[in-house]
């Protein structure tokens, strides 16, 4: 095996932005947590096969930049200033459902929703039909998936801590543009892996102390598109895990970090 010191997705990282009158202060830090947050988007999502120096200096500009409040963010959002709100310290129900009001338009969210009913989570969610990337902290269950599945636009569905099961997995098979899915749960099974299987447009996955075993890495065979596999602490073995980068040759593969010895794609990161 060849170890890896980091890790992060492959994919589109690059956004362009045009400005054409004068910004406000509160606009122009946005475009600066934009551009840097867009670009450490993928590494937030999962760990890669780049420099741990390269992660080190992108994180060193974020935590340079102080981030909005709550408040300041909803309130950027519905002036049409900003299209998205992230905020790692927890969100309240009653906070929560502030975003039924004016934020049709929001496109990013990434919260820590520990404290926040199911439920809610449903009602608001499917309330923001614009949503393209979306991080919840905290323990979902399945009501999440409901309300993701009724979000065409959704692209980026990652869901640390959570406790969700196989029944979740059933609603979400069916998303028509979801290409990337980080998932960690005790409770998804090698079943859940067969409606994984089934969502047609997904590029990136990554499953973290997700129980599945060699038997269930055989649904995902089918998954052409699928272009970076990232599995952390699951209980396949490593002849398993060969046979699927045999099915699937140009698949970019980490086993806990590291590349399988017979991987064709396995590269030195030094």
């Amino acid at each position: 095996m060849v170890r890896s010191q980091d890790s992060q997705w492959t994919g589109d990282g690059v956004v362009e932005v045009t400005v054409s009158e004068p910004l406000t202060s509160f606009q122009l830090l946005n475009f600066v947590m934009t551009q840097t947050c867009f670009r450490i988007l993928l590494l937030s999502i999962c760990v890669g096969c780049s420099p741990a120096s390269s992660h080190q200096e992108r994180s060193s500009a974020v935590a340079e930049t102080k981030t909005p409040g709550w408040d300041e963010q909803i309130a950027a959002v519905r002036s049409g200033a900003s299209k998205k709100i992230l905020l790692k310290s927890p969100v309240t129900s009653e906070m929560f459902l502030e975003l039924a009001t004016g934020c049709e338009h929001l496109v990013r969210l990434e919260a820590n929703v520990l404290q926040i009913e199911g439920s809610v989570l449903k009602q608001i969610l499917s309330q923001l039909p614009d949503l393209q990337q979306l991080v919840l902290t905290g323990t979902i269950g399945n009501d999440v998936f409901t309300a993701a599945a009724t979000l065409s636009k959704l692209k980026i569905l990652n869901l640390p801590e959570a406790s969700f099961d196989d029944a979740g997995l059933t609603v979400i098979k069916d998303h028509p543009s979801l290409e990337l899915l980080r998932i960690e749960t005790p409770n998804v099974t090698d079943a859940g892996l067969q409606e994984i299987a089934q969502i047609s447009n997904l590029r990136y996955l990554h499953l973290i102390r997700v129980p599945i075993t060699d038997a269930g890495l055989k649904h995902l065979y089918s998954l052409k598109k699928l272009e970076s596999f990232y599995l952390d602490r699951g209980e396949c073995t490593e002849a398993g895990l060969s046979g699927m980068i045999k099915a699937l040759p140009k698949l970019h593969f980490h086993w806990d970090q590291l590349h399988l010895h017979d991987d064709p794609n396995s590269h030195s990161h030094d």
